[in-house]
């Protein structure tokens, strides 16, 4: 990847900058999408546990976004061993209709 496809990105993080280096460009709105999401899971944790330390609150989103991670992935091995039995199914079936027309 040539260095023009790549930018430095500066976010802000739960009060804290950060530079994210040598970011490609086209990753760039991820990146702040996501620290705006980890910004809001932080402020609704902060009002929500109102006397627990910032650290908590930052613990808490993390683990937020970690289960919605998981809830993906397991979403997606569903979907593939669906489509696996979907597969073999369809191959039963064809030999089901071979067997019948003979």
């Amino acid at each position: 990847m040539d260095n023009k496809d790549r930018m430095n990105v500066r976010v802000q993080v739960a009060g804290t900058f950060y530079t994210m280096r040598n970011v490609p460009r086209r990753d760039e709105e991820k990146y702040r999408r996501a620290a705006e999401l980890v910004n809001t899971l932080v402020t609704n944790y902060k009002s929500q546990f109102n006397g627990m330390t910032h650290e908590n609150h930052l613990a808490m989103a993390a683990l937020h976004v970690c289960m919605e991670n998981i809830d993906w992935m397991m979403k997606g091995d569903v979907e593939n061993s669906t489509v696996a039995e979907l597969v073999e199914l369809e191959k039963n079936l064809d030999d089901y209709i071979v067997t019948i027309k003979k």
